[in-house]
Formats: structure tokens, sequence, C-alpha cells
């Protein structure tokens, strides 16, 4: 675990988690908000199943749709993931994607569009960005050798910016 404040719990995720001293439900992209018991048990999770006393859930968002769904069934579904949010009463900071490294300009100009949307829809939605685009654009020390997925440097930075943002944010 990396940091952690009364309410509030980070662990880096090149971490074993099997060893941490705590979980974190993954809702794969591709089933989201197409099987029924997934839907519900990440409603569960955002709304009962999280501690009591947690009042900050942190959602970091991939990037896998980016290839299987248009732009506006992405947005569609990030809006029906915010409006479950809002029920909670807690405070939601999205972690936004990370650029690729030499992936193409298609996969980059995607990334991107959803990183700018994504800014102005949290904002609308009175939750807290954390840009996590620009701190990794053009940075190859942080990224594995496919270009995608951060190595433990690019991990290492990557929890810090969000740890970074909790702190200094207001809420």
């Amino acid at each position: 675990m990396i940091g952690a404040t009364q309410d509030t719990i980070l662990w880096d995720p090149s971490v074993d988690p099997r060893r941490a001293a705590c979980s974190t439900p993954c809702f794969p992209s591709e089933a989201t908000w197409t099987e029924v018991g997934v839907r519900k048990r990440k409603k569960r999770t955002i709304n009962g199943d999280s501690p009591p006393r947690l009042s900050v859930i942190i959602i970091h968002v991939g990037t896998n749709d980016i290839f299987t769904k248009g732009s506006e069934m992405i947005k569609d579904e990030f809006n029906r993931l915010f409006n479950l949010c809002k029920q909670s009463g807690k405070m939601f900071f999205i972690s936004g994607p990370m650029p690729t490294l030499g992936r193409g300009n298609w996969r980059f100009s995607r990334l991107l569009s959803l990183n700018t949307w994504l800014q102005s829809a949290v904002d609308a939605n009175d939750f807290k960005f954390i840009d996590n685009f620009n701190l990794f654009w053009n940075r190859a020390a942080f990224f594995k050798v496919d270009g995608i997925h951060p190595n433990s440097l690019g991990s290492q930075h990557l929890a810090a910016n969000i740890l970074y943002a909790v702190h200094t944010s207001s809420y």
C-alpha cells in the first residue's frame, strides 16, 4: 500500500493483491453494462458494499473499449455510471486514461478525445478529474515495451498522481 488516509485507500498496482490488506473490484469493460450480474455487483459496490467509513472512491479509466465501441456508446456508459455514482453520496475521483506510446494516430486521437470529453463530463457531474494523459504523454520510461501498460516506474507515477489529486483536493 502506498498511501492511506482515514477514508481513502490506494495501493500501487504492482502490489500482489493476494497479499494486500484491501481489495479492488474490477469490472471488465465488455461486461460492465451488458451483463445484469456485473451491473448489480457494481451498484452494490458503489452504494453499499464498500466500507461504511469510505467516503472517496477512485475510478481509473482504461482504454480497451476504444476498439470495440463507438464514442457515443462509451459516453452513454459513462453517463450511466456517473448517475449511479451521484446516487451514492460519496466523493468520486475519475482517474483519466493514459496515452499509449507509438500505437498510431487513430488510437491517440480516440484517447485524447475521450480524455477531453471526460474532463468536462466529470466537472459537470461535480466529481474530480485526475489528468494522467499529460503526465504520461511521450514518456517512454513509464511504459512497458507494449507501449500500453505502465511499468513499475509508470505505476509509481500513476499512484503518486492519484494521491496528489486526492490530498490536494477540497471535498
